[in-house]
C-alpha cells in the first residue's frame, strides 16, 4: 500500500480503509490490510486465517487501478463518496509520476475485507455505476481501468478457485475495465 499520497483524501492513511461507518480493518502479520470481524476481537479475525497461513494459498483483495493524463482527485473523491451503507470504497493511493496520474481503490464490506473476488468486484462496480454523470469525462479519460485480483501463493491447498460470473464480466466490459490476477510469493 502506498500511504504517501492518500493523505490528501484522509489525514490518517489507516482510516482510508474505514471511509464509511461499519468498515473495520487491522494490519495483519505482514502489514497488509485485512479485516477484523470486530475491532475488539482481533483474535476472532485471526481464527479466519488458517494456522499455517504462511503456506496457504489465499485470496487477499481486489484493487481498482486507474491511470489517466488528468488529475484523478475529483474522481477519487466521488468514488469514495459512492460507498454504500453495507460497505465502502477506500482510496489506497492517489498520485502522479512521469507517466501521469494514478489512483488505487479497494472495497470493504461491513465486516471488513471481502472473502471472494466476486464480492469485492460487485462492490467496486456498484460504486462506479453510481458515479455522478459529471464524473463521466474523468472516467472516460482513464487510459487504464483494471480490477486486479490478488492472491498469496503457498503450498496448500493444491488449488483455489473463485469464479467470476458472466454477468460481472459483462458489467466490467460495459465500463471498459480489464481484469488482472496477481499472485504474490509467500513471504
Amino acid at each position: 500500500i502506498d500511504r504517501g499520497h492518500c493523505r490528501a483524501l484522509s489525514p490518517d492513511w489507516a482510516r482510508a480503509a474505514a471511509q464509511c461507518l461499519g468498515c473495520k480493518s487491522r494490519g495483519d502479520w505482514r502489514g497488509r490490510l485485512y479485516a477484523a470481524v470486530c475491532r475488539d476481537t482481533d483474535s476472532q479475525a485471526d481464527s479466519l486465517m488458517p494456522d499455517d497461513a504462511e503456506n496457504t494459498v489465499h485470496y487477499i483483495n481486489t484493487d481498482l487501478l486507474l491511470a489517466a493524463p488528468i488529475d484523478l482527485g475529483l474522481l477519487a473523491a466521488a468514488l469514495i463518496g459512492q460507498s454504500e451503507t453495507d460497505g465502502c470504497v477506500s482510496c489506497l493511493h492517489i498520485g502522479r509520476d512521469e507517466s501521469g496520474y494514478q489512483a488505487h481503490f479497494e472495497a470493504f464490506g461491513p465486516d471488513g475485507s471481502y472473502f471472494t473476488p466476486q464480492e469485492s468486484i460487485q462492490a467496486l462496480l456498484n460504486a462506479i455505476e453510481h458515479l455522478p454523470q459529471s464524473m463521466e469525462p474523468a472516467w472516460q479519460a482513464c487510459s487504464k481501468r483494471t480490477l486486479d485480483i490478488g492472491y498469496e501463493s503457498g503450498d496448500v491447498p493444491r488449488s483455489v478457485s473463485h469464479p467470476i460470473s458472466i454477468d460481472m464480466l459483462a458489467r466490467m466490459q460495459i465500463l471498459g475495465i480489464d481484469l488482472c490476477i496477481t499472485v504474490y510469493a509467500s513471504s
